[in-house]
């Protein structure tokens, strides 16, 4: 027997080490001898062979004494040789682009070739009869030891070697980068960082496999991902950077670089015109504000893209939305769209109806009566809010009520006396307004 490999659990048929005879009745001195080489093949099974085993397509394993070897050339391995089952080797391939054919004799996961890098670690584990199944599942990747690779074009492919790396890219126009599949080399614990330095979208489209449940990720300008592979599709961990604000007084198209940001329109009265939702992918994000004394901000998504359902919508003095992209359109995460009315003449025994545009029905309304000629201690410009529906003290009838549908705010007044308390000496009677120094105001929300 040449070493541990060819023992036998069968104890008597152990009969000599190395060809030190140990059977019954051996020479006393070839026991000392035996134990000798015992210890030997012992520390050799513990050890990485002293030289490679060159791989070939029917390599065996068995004629290795070491427990622990290199495998340093290339080649499509698709058989390791008979040995006993349970028997136990573990590998390196010290070089890149050994292939381990799947197969009756070669088992491995997902039931997929695998391709090596450089120091990728394996435990092979015998089933007998020249079978061999991959331990563990799969091939401990080796770590690359990091980095940067900076990609300046408008195309790339990602690398088994950027394993563990940075990849950049910085181009003003759009850049398309292919990922290989998730098998061969690309096998989980692969990952790799993504970062989008120019002003142009990063497009990842991996080969067959998806890439967060979906067939492309786009990055746009600032933005960047870890991708991480599971041996079949990509996950990945988004990075977003700080928003930036801008101020804008005119109109505007939100593009990839606006990713994440705040854009606040100063003087209103403009469109914000949003790029295609597949351009700027799903997941991108921009918070926009109307802090303009005056006028609208209409936001258009492209073409028949809609937001929130809608093919436009409104965004007016005080208002702030912030939006997300599903990649086909467009919904409101939070804010609000608020909308105010011009004065409305209270009249008795009338309806008056104000559009307000909204494109839905608010989730938040009110009337105001507004003070526009002093009376009852009010002064001009001073408010009374009235609520949603307005109660006659004398009849205790609703005498004024407000409600809404997605087009209209509809308000109706009773032929009652609009009666409201003095401001500053209430007493256990309201007074009636002279119509004339009052009007109503409608305020409504859409409020996310």
């Amino acid at each position: 027997m040449a070493g541990i490999i060819d023992y036998t659990d069968s104890a008597n048929s152990n009969t000599n080490i190395a060809g030190i005879n140990i059977a019954e009745n051996c020479l006393a001195a070839n026991i000392n001898n035996a134990i000798r080489q015992l210890m030997a093949d012992v520390l050799i099974q513990d050890s990485f062979a002293p030289a490679d085993v060159s791989a070939t397509a029917s390599m065996s394993f068995a004629g290795v004494q070491s427990g622990y070897f290199d495998i340093s050339l290339t080649a499509s391995i698709v058989h390791l040789g008979t040995a006993r089952a349970g028997y136990r080797k573990i590998v390196r391939f010290k070089a890149p682009n050994t292939v381990l054919v799947n197969s009756a004799n070669l088992i491995l996961p997902t039931s997929s070739n695998i391709t090596t890098v450089s120091n990728d670690v394996g435990i092979f584990i015998s089933l007998g009869s020249g079978a061999w199944v991959l331990g563990g599942g799969t091939v401990v990747r080796a770590t690359s030891a990091g980095g940067v690779r900076a990609v300046s074009g408008t195309s790339d492919t990602i690398l088994s070697t950027d394993n563990g790396k940075l990849v950049t890219f910085s181009n003003a126009s759009a850049i398309a980068v292919t990922l290989p599949q998730a098998t061969g080399s690309f096998i989980s614990p692969f990952s790799v960082d993504l970062e989008n330095k120019g002003a142009g979208v990063v497009t990842v489209t991996p080969t067959t496999s998806t890439i967060n449940g979906a067939t492309t990720l786009v990055l746009g300008t600032n933005e960047g991902a870890r991708v991480f592979s599971d041996s079949t599709n990509y996950d990945i961990q988004r990075g977003m950077r700080g928003g930036a604000y801008a101020a804008k007084t005119g109109a505007y198209t939100v593009t990839s670089s606006d990713n994440n940001n705040v854009i606040n329109w100063t003087t209103a009265g403009a469109t914000a015109t949003l790029t295609a939702a597949a351009t700027l992918g799903a997941g991108f994000t921009v918070t926009l504000m109307n802090t303009a004394a005056s006028g609208d901000v209409t936001i258009d998504p492209n073409a028949s893209e809609t937001l929130d359902g809608l093919t436009t919508r409104l965004l007016r003095p005080g208002g702030r939305v912030r939006l997300v992209c599903d990649g086909t359109n467009w919904r409101t995460l939070q804010g609000i769209y608020p909308f105010e009315s011009a004065d409305q003449a209270p009249t008795i025994s009338a309806q008056i109806v104000v559009a307000h545009g909204l494109g839905v029905i608010p989730k938040d309304l009110r009337i105001i009566l507004v003070n526009r000629t002093g009376e009852l201690g009010y002064v001009a410009g001073e408010e009374v809010d009235l609520g949603a529906a307005y109660m006659s003290q004398a009849t205790a009838n609703v005498t004024t009520s407000i409600q809404a549908d997605a087009t209209n705010v509809n308000i109706a007044n009773s032929g009652e006396a609009i009666r409201i308390q003095h401001k500053t000496t209430p007493t256990t009677t309201a007074s009636n307004i002279a119509i004339g120094n009052w009007k109503y105001i409608v305020r409504a929300k859409d409020i996310y």
